[in-house]
């Protein structure tokens, strides 16, 4: 425990004692004291509290774009756009993780960034890149990465799999078609699965031969768990 979490716990004692004090004192003016005192203290504990236990980033914007390249869209990337807030200082790492895919694959990121890590864990890709400078807190950074596919999509059933793992604000998922090969339905759905469970969230209409997902909660973020766009060749 530090001596910020010593002096608040300490002051929260302090203020409660006070307030028993006053209400056997039978003073309404100290028990209205030490009840704005009170509160005063929990809000600044919570707060806190909170502030310590945040992870290092908060994802202001995931924009994620899956795009078909070729007749048969043998070929693809995937780019995952994203707008990042410093929850602590001195911050100078990002990890990209739950990048899983089959096929070939080959990275590459903004040419602000450099890739200090790359390894695979569970079949996941997951890939750490440097900053040229720390990130102060409450500061904003925007990086991106993209990875190459070949023959990744080579089902009739597809998808591709946004993860929210951490606090997120905004998510757009959009997927471009190759115009030779469109899904058959000409639908394709998003699915929210979170501890165990499958929730339809959204069914999208071809739009040309793309189709675009989007969600915003800025209060409480956007619920953890994997975002599931999928379709039928």
């Amino acid at each position: 425990m530090t001596r910020a979490d010593l002096f608040a716990w300490g002051t929260l004692v302090i203020s409660v004692l006070g307030l028993i004090g006053a209400l056997y004192s039978g003073s309404i003016a100290l028990a209205i004291l030490s009840i704005i005192l009170l509160i005063t203290i929990l809000i600044i504990v919570s707060t806190y509290t909170i502030s310590r236990n945040l992870p290092p980033w908060t994802v202001m914007k995931n924009n994620s774009e899956l795009i078909f390249e070729g007749e048969k869209g043998e070929r693809a990337v995937v780019t995952k756009n994203l707008d990042l807030r410093a929850n602590h200082g001195a911050i100078k790492h990002y990890i990209h993780r739950n990048i899983s895919t089959d096929g070939n694959v080959k990275f590459s990121v903004d040419p602000n960034v450099k890739i200090i890590n790359k390894e695979r864990e569970a079949g996941d890709y997951v890939v750490t890149v440097e900053f040229p400078n720390h990130i102060s807190r409450l500061r904003t950074a925007n990086t991106w990465i993209k990875f190459h596919l070949e023959n990744s999509f080579p089902a009739d059933r597809e998808s591709i799999t946004i993860n929210i793992d951490q606090p997120t604000r905004n998510l757009t998922v959009r997927v471009v078609f190759p115009k030779d090969r469109l899904p058959k339905t000409g639908t394709i759905k998003m699915i929210h699965r979170q501890s165990g469970s499958e929730k339809e969230v959204a069914s999208l209409n071809l739009d040309d031969h793309s189709v675009a997902w989007f969600i915003k909660r800025r209060l409480f973020g956007i619920p953890n768990g994997e975002y599931v766009l999928f379709w039928q060749w």
